[in-house]
This record gives C-alpha cells, sequence and structure tokens, in this order.
C-alpha cells in the first residue's frame, strides 16, 4: 500500500523545511533504485544543490564513482544495481505495481538472502 511506500531521502537535508532540488526520489520498481541514487548524486550532490553536505564528502563520492566501475569490470565485484537488489530482498522490499516499491511492515532484515548473482560474486 502507499502507507508503506518506499523513498530515498538526502540524509544530509532531510530535515530541512523547504524543498530542496533531487533530494528525495521515490522509484517506482526496485531496479530504478540505483538509478535514484545515482540521480540523487548528480543532481542533488553533484549541482552543489545540498547546503548541507561537506565538500569532503561530494569529493569522496565523486572519487568512489570514478574507480566502482572500473573495479566491478576489472575485479568482478557487484554493481550498485545488484547491490541494491540485493538490498531490498534482504530488507523485504516489493515492486508494487500501484504505488511504486513497498516495505512490508514488520519485516525484519534477513541478510542470509542473496541473489544467486551477489553469492557468485561475494565467494
Amino acid at each position: 500500500s502507499s502507507d508503506n511506500r518506499v523513498g530515498l531521502r538526502c540524509i544530509h537535508c532531510k530535515d530541512h523545511p523547504q524543498h530542496i532540488t533531487a533530494a528525495t526520489f521515490f522509484p517506482s520498481t526496485i531496479g530504478s533504485i540505483s538509478s535514484g541514487l545515482g540521480t540523487i548524486g548528480a543532481r542533488h550532490f553533484g549541482w552543489g544543490k545540498c547546503p548541507f553536505v561537506q565538500p569532503e564528502t561530494v569529493q569522496q563520492m565523486i572519487e568512489t564513482k570514478k574507480t566502482s566501475g572500473l573495479q566491478t569490470r576489472s575485479h568482478g565485484r557487484v554493481g550498485l544495481d545488484a547491490y541494491c537488489k540485493n538490498l531490498a530482498k534482504q530488507y523485504g522490499i516489493l515492486d508494487d505495481a500501484n504505488s511504486g516499491i513497498c516495505w512490508i511492515e514488520g519485516t525484519v532484515p534477513n541478510f542470509n538472502i542473496t541473489d544467486d548473482l551477489l553469492q557468485r560474486k561475494m565467494s
């Protein structure tokens, strides 16, 4: 139900009373979580819209983004998309055709659940 709809929000400006560009994202599917994080990273942090994040944090995100794609390809590491899908599964987050992704109320995270691809890459 829409009462349990899952959204992503910037931790640095989450309590600010006014709208701040690209600080919040409500993914329509589990598969779009990683692109939503990319949008927040690029439009909110990258464009300097977050007035509360430290410049060092933004620089660290930029450096991490530069190296993460290369590491995923060259070392067989798990990419952001696979990581987000697996995390959603562990937390009981499901696609809901009516309202986007939703959390099953009362779900306790189960970190023993991993999808097959993630399990192979982690071993």
